[in-house]
C-alpha cells in the first residue's frame, strides 16, 4: 500500500509484517540536478551529519531522519551524486539489499550521465565521491543479513557496479 508520511514522503508499507520498502518508482525517477548543492542548507546539515557519523547516532530513527533529509533535497534540487552517494548508505542501513541496490542503481545511472551534479569534466570531485562510495558503502554490504538478500536486489546491485566500473 503506497501511504504518505507526516512529511509527505512516499513509502510502501508491506501490510505482512510492517517493514518499509522503498518506492522504486519514485526513487528512480527523481529528476537529476546540473546545480551545485553546496549552498544549501540541506546539503550543509546532510554533510555535516554524514561526515559525523557515530555509533551512537546510527539507530534507526537517524537514519530515518537522514533519508527524510536526503529525499526533501531531492524534491527540492534533483539528484546530485554527493547526496545519491550518502543516500546509498542511507538505504542500505534502512532497506538492507533491497536498498542498496535500488539506490546504488539510481547512483550508478546517474554517475554516467554528463548532467547530473558534478558535471563530468569535475573529475577530481566525482572522483572523491566515488572513493566515498566504495570506502563507506560497500564495506556496508558486510553487515547486511543474508536472509534479506533476493536475485533481484543482487542482479541490480551487480548491473549498477558493473556501470560504475
Amino acid at each position: 500500500m503506497l501511504m504518505l508520511s507526516p512529511s509527505g514522503n512516499r513509502h510502501i508499507w508491506d501490510n505482512n509484517n510492517g517493514l518499509r520498502k522503498m518506492d522504486k518508482n519514485f526513487i528512480l525517477d527523481i529528476a537529476v540536478s546540473t546545480t551545485d548543492p553546496r549552498n544549501n542548507k540541506e546539503f550543509l546539515w546532510i554533510s555535516y551529519s554524514m561526515n559525523n557519523l557515530s555509533p551512537a547516532k546510527c539507530e534507526r530513527a537517524y537514519w530515518m531522519t537522514l533519508e527524510k533529509r536526503c529525499l526533501s533535497l531531492f524534491m527540492e534540487n534533483g539528484y546530485d551524486l554527493q547526496t545519491g552517494a550518502w543516500f546509498c548508505l542511507i538505504s542500505a542501513n534502512l532497506y538492507s539489499w533491497e536498498g542498496l541496490a535500488l539506490s546504488s542503481w539510481k547512483f550508478a545511472d546517474s554517475f554516467v550521465k554528463e548532467k547530473c551534479w558534478p558535471h563530468v569534466t569535475a573529475t577530481q570531485m566525482r572522483t572523491n565521491i566515488l572513493i566515498w562510495y566504495i570506502k563507506n558503502v560497500i564495506p556496508a554490504m558486510q553487515s547486511l543479513p543474508d536472509d534479506e538478500k533476493t536475485y533481484s536486489s543482487l542482479t541490480l546491485l551487480e548491473d549498477a557496479l558493473t556501470l560504475l566500473g
